[in-house]
């Protein structure tokens, strides 16, 4: 069996996408799939084609100072979307089956929906031109994954005729497996440093929250991105809270391994990776209710985290005082219960089962 997976954004550039996509090419390569990746040379200097593990990669297009990861020119997405056309136009012959990342959006409207294509749905956007724009491009594709029961929802309302599929980023859970915890003060934040994050408020609550309470909370942050010095402000003068920058993935495990709550206060996520490394750790998580913080019903629904009213400080705040011994332990133990559906062993062989929709 032959597989093509198409992403924007690919090693050696660092976020959900690569780390979603990556999951996939080694778990089907596991599965004796024959996988090539393609993706973008967004440098003008990495290799068109090179070897990694078991898979291949092939940058089939250039587009220097594509993004940043979070920002994109219409320009940029213009031409990501007429090169991913020509692409699928060009290779939907030779493979079994070509799963697309949602991302951009825009090339959804140009692709063809060929059989074999399989899209992998990772945000829904509730109103405004995304809405229009994503809604226009679920109704395209028959055969799609996504990353959360959420978005499936959504897919199914959108398109009822379309055959959907939930499928969990696979994580090696037994490398974040970690023993009883007794407390519930240390928390970790993991991923980019930008304006829709919320880390700004996340730490003004945890100040806050120390200065009316006994229970010192402490809080590690772990990332880059535009507002690391704004964040180093808001934080200066209180020792409890260690801003890392970027980290090395065994250090990302080890502060897994060594905190109690996993915070994640974004106004607008999918279903991020680090949600299901907190899942695989037995950290509680607290997030935020937001219109498009999709990881915020995953928490609710499975019980596995607090979500506070709003995105700001006081909420925040206010979230933060739910957690106690006897609320972690009833989450620890609904965390267990999903750990054993996101383990990449286990999701290898679903997801080569999930590439044969449609057949």
């Amino acid at each position: 069996m032959r597989v093509a997976l198409i992403t924007e954004f690919f090693a050696p550039h660092l976020g959900g996408q690569e780390f979603r996509f990556n999951s996939f090419a080694n778990a089907l390569a596991r599965q004796g799939v024959d996988v090539d990746v393609y993706t973008i040379d967004y440098t003008g200097k990495l290799p068109k084609h090179e070897r990694a593990q078991k898979f291949d990669i092939y940058r089939h297009v250039t587009i220097k100072g594509y993004s940043s990861g979070t920002k994109r020119s219409i320009k940029n997405t213009f031409a990501y979307s007429l090169a991913c056309e020509n692409l699928i136009d060009s290779i939907h012959g030779s493979y079994d089956k070509i799963i697309v990342n949602q991302m951009p959006v825009m090339h959804l409207l140009y692709i063809k929906p060929y059989g074999n294509v399989v899209i992998d749905w990772c945000e829904y956007w509730p109103n405004g031109l995304k809405h229009l724009l994503l809604n226009r491009a679920i109704k395209r594709f028959r055969n799609g994954i996504c990353v959360s029961s959420y978005i499936l929802d959504k897919l199914k309302t959108v398109n009822p005729d379309g055959n959907f599929r939930l499928f969990y980023t696979p994580i090696e859970a037994a490398r974040y497996k970690t023993g009883k915890r007794k407390g519930y003060s240390r928390i970790f934040y993991l991923g980019r440093l930008a304006e829709h994050k919320n880390v700004i408020n996340l730490v003004r609550a945890v100040i806050a929250a120390n200065e009316n309470s006994k229970e010192k909370f402490s809080l590690t942050i772990a990332g880059e991105g535009p507002l690391i010095g704004a964040i180093k402000l808001a934080s200066r003068n209180h020792r409890y809270i260690k801003i890392l920058g970027r980290i090395s993935d065994k250090d990302k495990i080890r502060l897994f391994k060594q905190s109690d709550i996993f915070a994640i206060p974004s106004t607008r996520e999918g279903m991020p990776n680090t949600v299901l490394e907190a899942i695989a750790s037995g950290l509680p998580i607290l997030t935020v209710k937001s219109d498009m913080n999709n990881a915020a019903s995953f928490v609710e629904e499975n019980g596995i985290g607090v979500v506070a009213g709003g995105p700001n400080q006081s909420d925040i705040r206010k979230a933060l005082s739910a957690f106690n011994l006897s609320t972690v332990v009833k989450m620890r133990k609904n965390e267990m219960k999903l750990a054993r559906h996101i383990d990449s062993k286990a999701a290898a062989e679903r997801l080569l089962e999930i590439v044969k929709i449609g057949e």
